[in-house]
C-alpha cells in the first residue's frame, strides 16, 4: 500500500478529526494492515469509496471500531499516579462528602473520561466505598466512557489479570474486593455495579447532556488522554469539561497534559507531588446544553375525602399491586438501557406495557431506547403519547422541546420548554426525579433556562 495514494491521507485525516489523535507512522501503519486485510477479504469498499462510506457512519459501526482499536492505547491499572488517588482521598473526597453532609444532600456524580478498560472509574468507586461507611444512603453515579467499545466490553465484565495490579495498588483492594476465577480476577458486583460504562467520543459527540449523564459533575477525571491530542483540540474539551463540572467541581488530568494557559477558567489546587483544577466559582457559565434521560411521573399525589378512602379500603389492592409491578418492570428496562441493551429494555417495556398502568412512563422510555438506536421520527411519536397520557409530565416536554428544535421547529420547540418549565416551577428545587437517577428539579430548570435564552 502506497502511503503518499491521496484517498490514504485523506483516511488519515479522518480519523484524526473524529478521534482528536495524531496518527503516527506506527499508527498510519496498523491503519494500513487493517485497510489491506478487510480490502482483499472484500469486506470493505474500494479505497475511493471507503471515505464516503465512513463519513456516513457513526463510530459505532464495526469498521470505525476496529480502525478505533488499532490507534487507542489503553495502558492502565488499579489506583494508577498513587498522589493523585491520594489527594482524592485524604482532600477532595472528605470534603465533598463533608459539604454534602452539612447540606443533607447525599449525592456525589464522578465522571472517568477516557477510562479504557475499567481500572480507574473501579478504584474510584472502591475509594467511595471505603470513604463512605453510610453509602447506601447516598446517590452515587459514576460515569465510565470511551470510544472504544472493546474496552468497554472488558471493563463492563470486570475480569483483570495481574498486570491490572501494580506497585502503586494497594494489597488491600486486590485482597479486599476481588475473586479468583478462571481468568483472573474479578471485581466482586457490589464494586461493578456502581459503574455505568457508556460509549462516548469526546470530540464528535455533544456534551455536557442529559442523554450521557454529563451533567453537574463533580469530579471529572481525564488523563493520558489529551496528550494525544492538538492543542486546539484540547482547548476545546477542556472548555466542555467546564461546562460538565457542577459549582467548584474538580478536573484531573495526567501529568503530562497540564499546559497551564488552557486552564485559565479553573483555579489551580496543589497536593503533595500532585496538580487539581477546580472549578472557580468567580466564573460564571452558562448551564449545559442537554438531550435527555430520565422518566417519572409526576403528577402529585392527590387527597382523597375520607369517605372515599374508607371505601376504597374495602376493596383488594389489585391495582396498587399491578402499578407496584409496573415500576419494577420499568426499573428493570431502565436497567437494561443504561447497559445499552436495548433489545431486553424493550422486553422490559413489553411486559410494563401489557399491565395498562404508567403508560406515559413506558412511552417515554421507549422513545428513550429508540432515540438511542437513532429512530428520532418513533421517539418523538412516542413522546408525544407520553405527554397525552400525562400533560404534565416534565422531562417529556423537555426532551420533545429538543426534538423540534433539531427540526428547526422553533415555536414547538418552546412551546414544550415553557410547558416544563411551569411544571417545575411547582415543585421542590432539591426534589429528586424518580427514575433519573439524581436529576433534581433544579438541574432542568437550569437547563430549560439556558436552552430557552439560546434557542
Amino acid at each position: 500500500m502506497n502511503n503518499s495514494n491521496q484517498h490514504y491521507e485523506i483516511l488519515y485525516d479522518l480519523l484524526e478529526s473524529h478521534t482528536g489523535l495524531r496518527l503516527d507512522t506506527n499508527r498510519r501503519k496498523d491503519v494500513d494492515a487493517i485497510i489491506h486485510r478487510l480490502s482483499m477479504s472484500g469486506e470493505i469498499p474500494e479505497s475511493y469509496e471507503l471515505v464516503t462510506f465512513l463519513t456516513e457512519q457513526s463510530t459505532s459501526h464495526q469498521l470505525w471500531q476496529q480502525l478505533i482499536q488499532a490507534v487507542t492505547i489503553g495502558e492502565t491499572y488499579f489506583y494508577r499516579n498513587s498522589p493523585q488517588f491520594e489527594a482524592l482521598r485524604t482532600q477532595v473526597l472528605p470534603a465533598l462528602i463533608e459539604q454534602r453532609r452539612l447540606s443533607e444532600r447525599k449525592q456525589l456524580r464522578i465522571w472517568s473520561a477516557g477510562c479504557a478498560t475499567g481500572e480507574e472509574p473501579y478504584s474510584l468507586a472502591i475509594l467511595l466505598r471505603e470513604l463512605l461507611p453510610d453509602i447506601e444512603n447516598w446517590s452515587i453515579s459514576i460515569l465510565a466512557t470511551d470510544i472504544n467499545e472493546a474496552y468497554l466490553a472488558t471493563a463492563r465484565k470486570g475480569v483483570y489479570r495481574t498486570r491490572s495490579f501494580r506497585n502503586e495498588t494497594p494489597h488491600s483492594v486486590h485482597e479486599r474486593w476481588f475473586n479468583v476465577v478462571e481468568d483472573g480476577y474479578q471485581l466482586k458486583p457490589i464494586i461493578r455495579n456502581m459503574v455505568v460504562f457508556r460509549s462516548l467520543n469526546l470530540i464528535a459527540d455533544h456534551f455536557p447532556s442529559f442523554e450521557s449523564s454529563t451533567m453537574h459533575m463533580d469530579v471529572i477525571v481525564c488523563r493520558n488522554v489529551t496528550i494525544y491530542f492538538e492543542r486546539e483540540t484540547t482547548r476545546h474539551l477542556i472548555s466542555r469539561f467546564h461546562q460538565s463540572l457542577d459549582h467548584a467541581g474538580w478536573l484531573v488530568v495526567g501529568h503530562s497534559e497540564p499546559l497551564s494557559d488552557l486552564y485559565d477558567n479553573f483555579a489551580v489546587r496543589n497536593f503533595e507531588n500532585t496538580v487539581f483544577y477546580q472549578k472557580s466559582e468567580t466564573i460564571i457559565s452558562q448551564p449545559p446544553v442537554a438531550q435527555s434521560n430520565p422518566i417519572r411521573s409526576i403528577h402529585p399525589p392527590v387527597s382523597k375525602p375520607v369517605q372515599q378512602r374508607k371505601s376504597q379500603e374495602k376493596t383488594p389492592l389489585r391495582e396498587q399491586d399491578i402499578k407496584n409491578n409496573t415500576e419494577e418492570l420499568l426499573t428493570q428496562a431502565k436497567r437494561a438501557a443504561d447497559l445499552e441493551k436495548w433489545g431486553e429494555a424493550e422486553d422490559w417495556l413489553d411486559k410494563a406495557e401489557a399491565t395498562g398502568q404508567l403508560e406515559a412512563q413506558v412511552h417515554y422510555l421507549r422513545g428513550l431506547v429508540n432515540l438511542n438506536c437513532g429512530n428520532p421520527e418513533e421517539t418523538l411519536q412516542l413522546l408525544r403519547k407520553a405527554v397525552y397520557c400525562e400533560p404534565n409530565f416534565a422531562q417529556a416536554h423537555y426532551l420533545l422541546g429538543d426534538l423540534y428544535h433539531k427540526q428547526v421547529a422553533k415555536k414547538d420547540a418552546l412551546r414544550h420548554w415553557r410547558w416544563a418549565q411551569a411544571i417545575l416551577a411547582e415543585m421542590d428545587s432539591q426534589c429528586i426525579l424518580p427514575f433519573s437517577d439524581d436529576l433534581t428539579v433544579e438541574m432542568l430548570t437550569d437547563l430549560l433556562a439556558h436552552r430557552m435564552s439560546n434557542g
